[in-house]
């Protein structure tokens, strides 16, 4: 039984290799990609092919990564503590797993024209859900967050997967940006204002260059020193088509703030 388990989990982790690799190194070609004729019914499904590589590659490093753990615990043997852990890394690898079916469902539709169905979304705990994908990644670059969530119902009607993948792309470019900071800290506020419930995340990083605030909305770019950038543009037009707004500027401290905010349901 350990034996085919143990099998199974090799053959798992090469076939995540080899995407992983694939992945990687495609998003990585370009730093800065036109992308101010992206339509749906435009035919540049390059475009589309390149932001759907970048983003399967992080769920695809957390899948190898408890993988990886899983197979230690079975070569290790069958304690009950190593069981209980066990479980823990087989249900992130599954989730992921699912994550990366619902990603490229959702840019599989917006490269075809497809209209996907929206639902009522609590924001309140969807933040702490987009979270835990990246749950590895805090604790590897000792970065906090803090949320302060109001305590009244913050429903919308929204898409899960398209709204957990633009938190992801957010809270990943504010773990990069206070790397090498003495404060490494993220601030997330959720509350209504206006008819709208408004998710408001801020970084203690050096906030967007003029050149970065420029660009959003016309072309997918990137803050980071290395790297292919997230599609803002993307993450913006996925708001929007909910009835949303994205907003990004920087803080009074000069940090980045990112204010996204949708209809009250």
């Amino acid at each position: 039984m350990s034996r085919n388990a143990l099998l199974f989990i090799k053959v798992f982790l090469r076939c995540c290799n080899f995407k992983f690799i694939c992945s990687s190194s495609y998003a990585n070609k370009t730093k800065v990609l036109d992308t101010s004729k992206l339509k749906p019914e435009s035919g540049h499904t390059k475009q589309i092919d390149v932001l759907l590589a970048h983003e399967v590659n992080q769920p695809l490093s957390v899948i190898m990564l408890n993988a990886e753990m899983a197979k230690k615990l079975i070569k290790a043997g069958s304690g009950s503590a190593n069981m209980a852990n066990l479980e823990v890394y087989l249900d992130r690898i599954i989730d992921n797993s699912e994550y990366v079916n619902q990603i490229i469902k959702v840019l599989g539709s917006y490269k075809h024209s497809t209209v996907i169905g929206n639902e009522s979304v609590d924001l309140a705990t969807l933040v702490y859900e987009a979270a835990d994908f990246l749950i590895e990644d805090f604790q590897k670059q000792s970065v906090t967050i803090n949320y302060q969530i109001a305590n009244n119902p913050l429903i919308v009607q929204g898409n899960r997967t398209q709204l957990i993948q633009v938190l992801i792309n957010i809270y990943r470019n504010a773990i990069e940006a206070v790397q090498g900071r003495d404060l490494r800290e993220i601030y997330l506020d959720v509350f209504k204002k206006d008819g709208f419930v408004v998710i408001r995340i801020q970084d203690t990083g050096l906030g967007f260059s003029a050149e970065a605030l420029k660009m959003i909305g016309s072309v997918v770019f990137t803050t980071k020193k290395a790297g292919f950038g997230v599609g803002i543009l993307l993450s913006k037009t996925f708001i929007e088509q909910q009835s949303g707004q994205l907003h990004l500027s920087n803080s009074k401290t000069g940090s980045a703030c990112v204010d996204i905010k949708l209809p009250v349901l």
